[in-house]
C-alpha cells in the first residue's frame, strides 16, 4: 500500500508493456510503401463499387416489392368494400323479399298448421297377416 491509502501497482516488465500496447503505424513517409497504399486504395474502390451494385439491386428489388404490396393492398381494399356492401345489401334485400311475399308465406304456414296430421298405423305383423289368410 502507498501513503495515500491506494493499492500498490504491480511492477510490470518492459516485455508485457509492449505486448499490451496497441501498435501505432508510423507516419506516411516513414514506413509505408506507396505501392501498398495504392493497392489498398484500389481494393477499397473495388469493394465500394461492389457494395454500390448490391445497394442498387436492393433498391430495384424494393421498388418491385412495393409494387406488389400496393397491388395486394388495392385487392384487399376491394374485398373489404365488397364485404361491407354485402353486409349492408343482404339484409335490405331479404327485408324487401319478405315484404313482397311475407304474407303469402304466412298463409302457407297457417295452412300447414291447420292440416290434420295423418295417423300412421303400424304395418301388419306377419303373424297377423298369416292368420287373416287362413280364414
Amino acid at each position: 500500500m502507498t501513503k495515500g491509502g491506494g493499492q500498490k501497482e504491480p511492477a510490470q516488465s518492459a516485455e508485457s508493456t509492449t505486448a499490451q500496447s496497441p501498435v501505432v503505424p508510423a507516419p506516411f513517409g516513414d514506413g509505408f510503401d506507396k505501392n501498398e497504399v495504392l493497392k489498398e486504395l484500389r481494393q477499397l474502390s473495388k469493394d465500394i463499387a461492389s457494395l454500390t451494385t448490391k445497394v442498387d439491386r436492393l433498391v430495384t428489388d424494393d421498388e418491385k416489392t412495393r409494387g406488389h404490396v400496393d397491388a395486394l393492398r388495392h385487392q384487399i381494399t376491394w374485398a373489404k368494400g365488397f364485404a361491407v356492401s354485402a353486409l349492408i345489401l343482404i339484409p335490405i334485400c331479404a327485408g324487401f323479399v319478405w315484404w313482397l311475399i311475407g304474407g303469402e308465406l304466412n298463409q302457407i304456414r297457417d295452412r300447414l298448421y291447420a292440416m290434420p296430421t295423418a295417423s300412421v298405423s303400424a304395418p301388419p305383423t306377419p303373424a297377423a297377416s298369416g292368420a287373416a289368410n287362413n280364414r
